[in-house]
């Protein structure tokens, strides 16, 4: 078949079933949306069109106006090259590009990357220097220059997934029982979601989330999902956490098994479904087998060294000891911590140590203790395993929500020579203690 622009070859991506022994379902049979058969390798190539297909690049060029997107991913990747098909170009405004290989990519397509190390890459409405915020900085400084296409707020995200993802769903199959997709912006699951209510069919929708502690790429934390405006979760049936080590071991099922080369995101949906329908695992009460679908939304190569990182062994490399595997003994924990109390206030102004929140950029600014440092746990996690950030010659407090986690990362930096501690209790003790909080000033 021949098309005349690569745009045509957006959609219309296949629909596979799953091998049972797969995912152990006696009663369920399981398909995968293969969106990496997209042109540009992801279901964002649906994302972009939507986000485009309406913009008159003819009169952009004339006016100077280049695109720009709070994206690091798919979405910049495919809006760059729909973008240099008409002489135009991308800004990507990104609190960083996580994963290296996803970095080159877009370098290489023409994007012009401004990054904002330790932000947040989503709408926050508390954080003054978000990417959102940086994005609409540029628009008012340089009036005309810029055209911010806008996948978390924009209603053409989850509409070309309506009118193209969910149809060419029900086109294949009669009846879905379930959908099981991640959540990142929202468009994509909310587009599918939209066609289900519009069409009043009985299907049931299964977000996907990253484990608290942990990133996949492509899709956040339940407690980050306030930063997309086109998320609603009374639309979901369930939100299922997937930790990246079960998200790899279902996706070596899909691999192995199936052929299925998709990314570590897909593996998370697919471990979402298996975990989640293994509870609904039952006939339709007219005796017939249920049906559920996954979005397999994008390629496997560009992760490979995100998986390697995780599975070093797969590549003849050694296994780091990973934080959380570290055992805290009762006299190490005793050792490690600090009272929410007032000494501990009178220690932290006097000893000038380093306060360490590990907490989200949302939480951090609506309230801290004065001084910390704000180090997200994800962006901490990393750096702990690249070197030690932090002056030594100084202590280090690590604080988070109830004191479990920042007293591991005070265990490891004290092997690593540090004089560390945690703060018992957490940030709730501290406030429950009525000691000093900076607070959001609400207007």
């Amino acid at each position: 078949m021949i098309y005349n622009n690569i745009e045509e070859l957006i959609g219309n991506t296949p629909l596979l079933k799953i091998d049972p022994a797969s995912h152990g379902l006696k009663h369920i049979d399981v398909y995968a949306k293969l969106e990496y058969s997209n042109p540009f390798g992801s279901i964002k190539d649906r994302t972009a069109l939507g986000l485009t297909q309406q913009l008159d690049f003819e009169k952009l060029k004339q006016q100077g106006t280049r695109l720009v997107e709070s994206s690091s991913g798919n979405t910049a990747k495919a809006l760059q090259i729909i973008a240099a098909r008409h002489d135009n170009q991308l800004v990507s405004v990104t609190n960083r590009v996580k994963v290296p290989e996803v970095e080159q990519i877009l370098r290489y397509l023409g994007v012009e990357v401004v990054a904002l190390p330790g932000r947040s890459e989503c709408p926050d409405p508390n954080d003054d220097d978000s990417a959102l915020a940086q994005i609409a900085r540029l628009e008012r400084d340089n009036p005309g220059a810029y055209h911010h296409t806008s996948q978390f707020t924009n209603p053409a995200n989850p509409q070309i997934h309506a009118v193209t993802t969910a149809a060419e769903l029900y086109q294949d199959l009669e009846r879905i029982d379930y959908v099981v997709s991640g959540v990142g912006t929202g468009g994509s699951s909310g587009g599918i979601i939209e066609y289900i209510r519009q069409h009043q069919l009985p299907t049931k929708s299964i977000g996907v989330v990253s484990d608290t502690s942990d990133f996949l790429p492509g899709i956040r934390t339940e407690a980050e999902l306030f930063e997309t405006g086109l998320f609603n979760r009374q639309w979901f049936e369930a939100l299922v956490q997937v930790s990246s080590g079960d998200a790899l071991a279902a996706l070596d099922q899909l691999v192995r098994r199936n052929g299925v080369l998709a990314g570590p995101t897909t593996g998370a949906c697919f471990a979402a479904l298996r975990s989640h329908l293994a509870d609904h695992d039952t006939l339709r009460p007219d005796g017939s087998r249920q049906t559920a679908v996954f979005i397999a939304c994008d390629r496997l190569e560009p992760y490979m060294s995100y998986i390697s990182k995780r599975l070093p062994e797969r590549f003849g490399q050694r296994r780091h000891t990973d934080i959380f595997d570290l055992a805290v003994g009762l006299e190490e924990s005793d050792a490690c911590q600090k009272t929410a109390d007032q000494a501990t206030w009178q220690w932290l102004l006097q000893q000038s140590a380093t306060l360490v929140d590990t907490r989200g950029v949302k939480p951090y600014n609506l309230f801290h203790i004065e001084g910390s440092l704000n180090y997200p746990e994800e962006i901490l996690r990393e750096v702990s395993e690249q070197g030690t950030p932090f002056d030594q010659g100084r202590p280090l407090l690590f604080v988070c929500p109830r004191g479990d986690r920042s007293l591991l990362y005070a265990n490891l930096f004290r092997r690593r020579g540090f004089e560390a501690y945690s703060l018992a209790g957490g940030l709730l003790a501290w406030r429950a203690a009525k000691l000093p909080l900076v607070r959001l000033a609400r207007g």
